[in-house]
């Protein structure tokens, strides 16, 4: 059995774009799973909204990170935007063997990590990886992203992965769902404007919209799917 997962990384996008993506899943009645970087107050609603949304982590371990300086302030500072998570994926996909063990001290109700991309597999099933300090997490890799999209297949259709088996997780970034982006570039534009895209007005960023294929489009075939398909959030498939 194919079980497709939706999850998305904030990376930073302000309330209007993450907004515009959660509309729509509520209308559908579709689960997903979050990865936040910041807190804001339509973050604060989708908490509360535990039937569709799960709000897991997405800590931030580089250079010049507002997360923090070091790897434990990092972990220390993302904890306290949702002390109750229990899913982490890693921005940049950042990881290491040491890493995984300060996460489960530092974080100890993380019990699944979804920081392994993998886009060649076809059947995928959770495993339990046990960090140096012998402290457990079960990992799931994930086969598509909008952004490795752009360098890769440009195919923009879930239809590929219907065939697959066991557990399949597709990851959105709202900015780009927003931009219906197909590449960097408008996004690049964007940030040349604004270096912290939280700050983008919406009118300024409603000029970049890709009008052909891209990431709304895989978007939107997402949301037809689970029209016939029942939908599930990561912690549910553990």
């Amino acid at each position: 059995m194919n079980k497709i997962l939706l999850s998305f990384d904030t990376d930073w996008a302000p309330d209007f774009v993450i907004e515009k993506v959660t509309n729509i899943l509520i209308q559908n009645k579709i689960k997903s799973t979050w990865f936040i970087t910041h807190s804001s107050p339509l973050i604060d609603e989708m908490k509360k909204n535990i039937e569709l949304f799960e709000i897991g982590l997405h800590p931030n371990f580089y250079q010049f990170s507002d997360h923090g300086s070091s790897e434990e302030q990092v972990l220390e500072n993302i904890k306290k935007l949702c002390p109750e998570a229990t899913s982490i994926r890693m921005h940049g996909l950042y990881q290491n063997t040491n890493l995984f063990t300060k996460i489960t001290d530092i974080l100890p109700n993380i019990s699944i990590d979804v920081s392994l991309y993998l886009p060649q597999l076809k059947e995928i099933e959770v495993f339990d990886y046990y960090a140096p300090n012998m402290k457990k997490l079960k990992r799931i890799p994930y086969v598509w992203e909008d952004d490795m999209e752009f360098l890769n297949h440009q195919n923009w259709s879930i239809n590929r992965f219907k065939n697959n088996k066991g557990i399949t997780i597709l990851n959105f970034h709202p900015i780009h769902v927003f931009l219906n982006s197909s590449n960097y570039n408008n996004y690049n534009d964007v940030k040349n404007k604004y270096a912290k895209i939280s700050k983008v007005p919406e009118t300024f960023l409603k000029k970049f919209i890709t009008k052909s294929e891209g990431a709304r489009t895989m978007f939107d075939e997402c949301v037809e799917y689970f029209k016939d398909y029942q939908s599930y959030k990561i912690n549910e498939v553990t």
